[in-house]
């Protein structure tokens, strides 16, 4: 009864409703206003384009659950590497890290800090609040982003655009 009751917390069926709504703007082309204002940057300059995907990434998963930010920021990064040719390789590592750093900045922001947060307040200890781990995350952030940014994508593989689609 207990290993199964997990399956019904409420923690779990947010993050899971989330995922649902992320696939569900995915598959309507509801994402596709933002991949094309992202990349008319990415083809005014790559490595702006890179930052600011790296910014905005990081900034929404701070409030909204960091998996379903990834589950919509894939395609858009997929799509840009088939309009930009600037390999895919190379920014969906660095953004996914930015994800998760966004993300481990809030108690909303993964799936980890609510889980934590809900098992503390469960177990009557002090209330944690929605922006407790931001002092951490951004020093965290400050050295994270210039390396996201400037350094990987050097050191990943630079697959050519489609080269692996017709794995899929």
């Amino acid at each position: 009864e207990i290993a199964f009751g997990g399956f019904g917390h409420e923690v779990l069926i947010t993050i899971c409703s989330l995922m649902i709504i992320g696939r569900g703007l995915v598959a309507t082309g509801a994402l596709e206003p933002a991949t094309h204002l992202v990349s008319r940057i990415w083809t005014y300059n790559q490595q702006l384009g890179l930052l600011s995907t790296i910014l905005i990434c990081g900034v929404i998963s701070m409030f909204i659950n960091d998996t379903p930010v990834l589950v919509m920021a894939m395609p858009i990064l997929l799509n840009l590497a088939a309009r930009t040719g600037y390999p895919a390789s190379r920014t969906l590592m660095p953004v996914n890290c930015a994800i998760l750093i966004g993300g481990m900045s809030t108690t909303i922001g993964t799936s980890t800090n609510l889980l934590v947060v809900s098992i503390a307040e469960d177990l009557g200890l002090r209330h944690i609040g929605i922006f407790d781990f931001t002092d951490v995350a951004i020093v965290a952030a400050l050295v994270a982003l210039p390396y996201l940014w400037l350094v990987g994508p050097r050191l990943l593989p630079a697959h050519k655009p489609g080269a692996t689609a017709s794995l899929r």
